[in-house]
């Protein structure tokens, strides 16, 4: 298959390969970049119903004044974080 690139698209192959990587390197982390971003639309599209709903409670949870500010909640994320390692 012959893929007519765009010029800008040649000059990043062109400092990749400076760079030490060959085109397939290059294409490789392209695909790989395309996938994982298609994988995470697709996570959205089947979890919408979820996320609606968080956002809704957070909400709710903003207007009842329950805010926490952001060093709390990175603390709290940390904490969850290591519960979940630990199990």
């Amino acid at each position: 298959m012959i893929i007519e690139l765009k010029p800008e698209f040649q000059e990043i192959l062109e400092r990749a390969a400076r760079a030490g990587l060959s085109r397939e390197e290059v294409l490789d982390q392209a695909f790989a970049a395309v996938e994982e971003q298609i994988d995470s639309q697709e996570w959205m599209i089947q979890e919408r119903e979820t996320i609606e709903r968080h956002v809704e409670e957070g909400c709710a949870q903003a207007d009842r004044g329950e805010l926490i500010d952001a060093e709390d909640a990175v603390r709290l994320l940390k904490e969850r974080r290591a519960r979940r390692n630990v199990a």
